[in-house]
């Protein structure tokens, strides 16, 4: 709404330039010329057509925060299906190192990248001993989330917590 301070200063309420800007969307939808937009707004509308640009102005912003929001969103539930399908395929490989990688990166991608990254021996055996209960727990939920087995039993963990 701040695009348009003249505008309201000039007397146009907020209902007034919310009316216009939902009618301006309209045509802009149907007319791809904004110049043609600019007629048809400024005879019915009564304003130049400077004034009309501005509210084509604010309608373009608008829809680009729509669709960056969007993109945005899409591109992330995208990368999420790529990194589970890369952890279920090394899994069943037992190709750990990438598996983990897959791991580290669905953390970076949930934006728990607290959780120190998991070192892989040469034997492809995780050192968990080194790990907190509080990071064991976030790897199990991580687990459960791509569908990976994961132990029921809780025994461990009331074990760790005595320690």
């Amino acid at each position: 709404m701040g695009e348009l301070r003249a505008t309201r200063s000039l007397g146009a309420t907020r209902e007034l330039i919310e009316t216009r800007l939902d009618q301006c969307e309209r045509i802009m939808l149907i007319e791809p010329s904004s110049t043609q937009v600019q007629r048809i707004l400024s005879k019915e509308w009564s304003l130049s057509r400077r004034q009309i640009r501005k509210y084509i102005a604010v309608i373009r912003k608008r829809w680009a925060a729509e669709a960056n929001k969007v993109d945005r969103e899409q591109r992330k539930i995208d990368a999420r299906e790529r990194f589970q399908a890369i952890y279920s395929r090394a899994m069943q490989r037992d190709q750990f190192p990438s598996a983990c990688r897959a791991i580290e990166r669905l953390v970076e991608l949930d934006g728990l990248n607290a959780i120190p990254h998991i070192e892989v021996s040469v034997n492809h055996q995780y050192d968990l001993s080194k790990l907190s209960l509080e990071e064991l727990k976030a790897l199990r939920e991580i687990r459960r989330k791509l569908g990976a087995p994961v132990a029921e039993n809780s025994d461990d963990d009331s074990e760790r917590e005595d320690d």
